[in-house]
């Protein structure tokens, strides 16, 4: 059975891990009203449901998990730059992971469509996730760190 899991980034700059949630006002009182939650946890007390560890984060971080992990183990999230060596190309490309039509896929440098993600890691010796579109931009444009 597929893992349904999200990940998004807090204001802090701290990556979360769990459910994801939308709301068009707060969810906690009191604080400012946020659109996206990432909520760690759940329990549940006489019929009702209380969500654990709430975390507002910004909406466009938000990714999935693909179901597919690094050659390292590594789960790889939607929006996660894969670092690919071919075996047949000595060299490795940087490709960024997205959900289309139904399907995680991945796009090169210019994020154009090339593969669906399983299609691609079966056709690629080593893959491992060298960073993401949030906290490493520079690798789609063929930078080094």
């Amino acid at each position: 059975m597929r893992e349904i899991l999200f990940r998004g980034k807090t204001s802090s700059g701290k990556w979360v891990y769990g459910n994801y949630a939308e709301s068009a006002r707060s969810m906690v009182a009191g604080r400012k009203a946020h659109k996206a939650w990432i909520i760690s946890g759940f329990t549940s007390n006489g019929g009702w449901i209380t969500p654990l560890g709430r975390y507002p984060v910004d909406e466009d971080t938000v990714g999935e998990y693909t179901d597919f992990t690094d050659d390292n183990g590594i789960k790889v999230f939607d929006g996660d730059i894969l670092k690919a060596k071919s075996e047949y190309c000595d060299f490795y490309v940087y490709v960024r992971v997205y959900f289309i039509n139904g399907r995680y896929c991945v796009g090169d440098n210019g994020c154009d469509y090339i593969s669906t993600l399983d299609t691609f890691i079966l056709r690629n010796s080593e893959i491992t996730v060298a960073g993401n579109m949030h906290d490493n931009p520079e690798l789609l444009k063929g930078e080094s760190k």
